[in-house]
């Protein structure tokens, strides 16, 4: 920024509520008052819907990519009929501290037949004939913007929390003259150009990393390298100590600029089966889950890992690498499943093509090869997730995810993911990580994908240069929840997961007490039909067999927070290949309801999470625990919102007293935070504490991590620490609720009134039962 990182911190407090100036962004202008709604839709397939975060590496912090764009049907018919010329594309950010919104980007004189772009097409053209013209690749010229360059990627004052980027297309029935601009035109030019040749436009905005003093403080010195200073971070923090998380929510920044969770959360993992065409049906419970958490925002937001195997690992990728909705995923799927099996490849031995008769003969002669058309499979592939590398896809969640895959050699189980991991080594764990290093470099998503498809007689294996051949997941893991239970106790401190969540695509009901047959056939009960069967039910291949050895391998604590969606099937199960069944499993899976419902109370359950304030007050026989209840969901507003109208009178409770009702007077009216200041009495710091949401009379969930002893948390705050947090917050003084954008109210509770809380806590509690009785509830 070029002025001192405390000067530009204290910059961004003082203006901090100097931002939306959305009346003054481009489309506000003269020139669009013909127009005052959006009539084309602009799309970024990369980022995801609109309010969707920005990677790291679509800012200053990384590559500084330009997101891929794309235009609505409506936009290409008027392009085809005459009435659409040329486009203008400009990036603006109106949330600058700044009398008038920063210019990003600015494009002009872009073809009408340009129905989208991406970031190789905002490079210099090399046919130019001079600088001047400033031509691109994509076919189109590019103006003024602040930083000078072609394209500026996002980088909010410090600490002037999150801003928002908008992407604007308008279409013109003139095409811009070059002879009334500048060289290197500016939007003013522009505006007054475009006067009654505007017939369209659009908006698309997203959020970019909210960049704060936490990011610097708690991020460690690996963080932002060359930003700041460690005599600026030290300065920093005797100005501000209180500062801990991000100010939206609640999160660290780790080293590759993703954010993770607070170290007092604990890992919510959803894992994928493989099935073929049966993958609708996961897709489906996907829809259903979103539905019922929050149809308007990512139900990526609510997973920390993600792993699928075979057609899960392709439904994971679209999710969470490159972060399509649900229904997105779903219109993908279905177009890959008929493509992909629609057209068999020729047979190896024609020969013997009347063997086919003979379903496991077949399977047997085909066995070095694949029965479907590997390069329509990579070719499609590679059309639907671009050249999108996996290492460098994290999501601002800090959305850690993989697919699994085995070895053509041994069928050693391997992992390919987004991320690097550190600590024990990945033999002693029963698995290989693929991540990419200098000398082997870079594993793309389609490669990934194509990996964990390769199913054996299926489709032929793939070779990545530099890592070996791989084939289907399945083989090992089919339900990849173990290995996904393996990778968080590799990665995270804790190694636990406040939710498990396994997705299935359909099992064969089967009756509990089989009758056996007195009659055997030599074909159905011979020795390759006896081992074909039991391989098919193995719990390697077989899903829900996995899943149910799994299940009962846990005790009664821990189950509560394990859940399975899957769908019963009466008859045989349809093949992998049968796309014939698609629409049908996805209409059984809309009636199917399942545990759905507490599913979703569990996920809002452990949306909160417990932090002390400050160390143990001795109170006689007691101690006093001073603390925080934190939201970690990135719409907290919403989110509280959404409880409360389904759940008016939720309310927390540790041990059965009442810690009070859920409130909007808790969230920060700015920045959106959500914070509630509890206390509770313990008699030692070993013992534990269990606080819950209870929603209801009858259902009430655990937040994040609990039951857990008091001193774990002292112990991983480093609340006892003898030279104090490696943040520099203060482990005597209390909480103050107010946000650093100072405009929540202060509500610490005194230490005077702490004696009698537990009887005010319940008196206050039995009251509002009383009214509640009163009400008819």
């Amino acid at each position: 920024m070029g002025i001192p990182t405390i000067v530009e911190y204290s910059l961004s407090k003082l203006f901090y509520s100097a931002r939306a100036r959305d009346k003054k962004l481009f489309t506000r202008g003269p020139a669009f008052s013909d127009f005052p709604n959006a009539t084309i839709d602009i799309e970024s397939p990369e980022v995801g819907p609109s309010s969707s975060y920005l990677s790291v590496q679509h800012t200053q912090l990384g590559e500084e990519r330009v997101p891929e764009l794309r235009w609505s049907k409506q936009a290409t018919d008027d392009v085809i009929a005459g009435i659409v010329q040329e486009y203008i594309l400009i990036v603006e950010d109106p949330d600058a501290p700044l009398p008038t919104p920063i210019t990003h980007g600015l494009y002009y004189s872009i073809p009408s037949t340009v129905t989208g772009v991406n970031n190789g097409d905002f490079r210099t053209a090399e046919d130019s004939s001079s600088t001047s013209t400033y031509h691109l690749t994509g076919g189109f010229k590019y103006g003024q913007n602040r930083g000078g360059k072609i394209y500026l990627g996002p980088r909010p004052l410090l600490g002037h929390g999150p801003h928002r980027y908008f992407f604007q297309l308008i279409a013109l029935k003139e095409k811009v003259d070059a002879g009334n601009l500048s060289t290197v035109a500016n939007k003013e030019e522009l505006a007054l150009e475009i006067q009654g040749k505007v017939i369209g436009w659009d908006i698309s905005w997203r959020l970019g990393i909210d960049m704060t003093m936490n990011h610097l403080v708690t991020g460690g010195p690996e963080v932002f390298q060359g930003v700041v200073s460690k005599d600026e971070v030290e300065a920093l923090t005797r100005i501000c100590s209180k500062v801990a998380y991000c100010e939206v929510a609640f999160v660290y920044i780790a080293s590759d600029g993703t954010v993770a969770a607070s170290r007092d959360c604990r890992i919510r993992l959803f894992a994928t089966d493989g099935g073929g065409a049966k993958g609708v049906v996961t897709i489906g419970f996907i829809q259903k889950l979103q539905e019922a958490l929050d149809p308007k925002r990512p139900v990526q937001e609510n997973a920390g890992l993600s792993i699928g195997t075979s057609t899960g690992g392709v439904i994971n990728l679209g999710l969470f690498g490159k972060n399509w909705t649900p229904n997105q995923c779903l219109t993908f799927f279905r177009k890959f499943a008929k493509i992909i099996f629609a057209s068999k490849a020729k047979a190896r031995f024609s020969i013997w093509s009347w063997i086919s008769l003979c379903s496991w003969v077949s399977w047997i002669m085909r066995i070095s090869g694949g029965r479907y058309d590997a390069d329509i499979l990579e070719k499609f592939l590679q059309e639907a997730y671009g050249t999108t590398p996996m290492f460098h896809t994290a999501r601002p969640s800090g959305m850690k995810y993989a697919v699994t895959a085995t070895t053509l050699s041994d069928a050693t189980l391997c992992l390919i993911s987004n991320y690097h991991t550190k600590g024990k080594p990945t033999s002693n764990l029963g698995y290989k990580h693929l991540a990419p290093t200098s000398d082997k470099g870079e594993i793309l998503i389609w490669e990934a994908a194509r990996c964990t498809t390769a199913a054996p007689t299926i489709f032929k294996p793939k070779r990545l240069r530099s890592f070996g051949t791989f084939q289907d997941g399945g083989l090992r893991n089919n339900n990849p929840v173990r290995p996904g239970l393996r990778l968080v106790s590799r990665i995270w401190e804790d190694g636990d997961c406040d939710i498990v969540l396994s997705i299935g695509n359909g099992f064969e009901q089967k009756p509990l007490s089989p009758v056996a047959s007195n009659f055997r056939n030599l074909f159905l009960d011979g020795a390759l039909a006896r081992l074909y069967r039991a391989s098919m039910e193995s719990l390697s291949l077989n899903g829900q067999n996995s899943w149910d050895d799994h299940w009962h391998g846990l005790d009664e604590e821990t189950k509560t927070n394990h859940f399975r969606l899957n769908l019963p099937l009466q008859g045989k199960e349809p093949g992998i290949d049968d796309i014939d069944s698609m629409d049908s499993l996805y209409q059984k899976t809309m009636c199917h309801q399942g545990d759905m419902m507490e599913i979703v109370r569990a996920f809002k359950g452990v949306t909160f999470f417990f932090e002390l304030d400050r160390t143990l007050v001795d109170d006689g026989p007691f101690y006093i625990c001073y603390g925080s209840i934190l939201s970690r969901s990135p719409g907290s507003p919403r989110f509280i919102q959404l409880l409360t109208s389904d759940y008016p009178y939720a309310q927390f409770f540790n041990h059965g007293t009442s810690l009070g009702y859920i409130s909007k007077n808790d969230i920060c009216k700015l920045c959106g935070r959500y914070t509630k200041l509890v206390a509770f009495r313990v008699r030692h710091s070993s013992d534990q504490a269990d606080i819950y949401l209870r929603f209801n009379r009858l259902s009430h969930r655990r937040i994040s991590a609990f039951p857990k002893p008091i001193d774990w948390f002292i112990k991983r705050q480093k609340l006892n620490a003898k030279f104090g947090q490696p943040n520099h917050k203060s482990t005597v003084e209390p909480r103050q609720s107010d946000c650093s954008c100072q405009l929540q109210r202060k509500r610490d509770i005194p230490i005077s009134l702490a004696g009698n809380l537990k009887r005010r806590l319940v008196t206050r509690t039995r009251t509002r039962r009383k009214k509640i009785r009163g009400n008819g509830d």
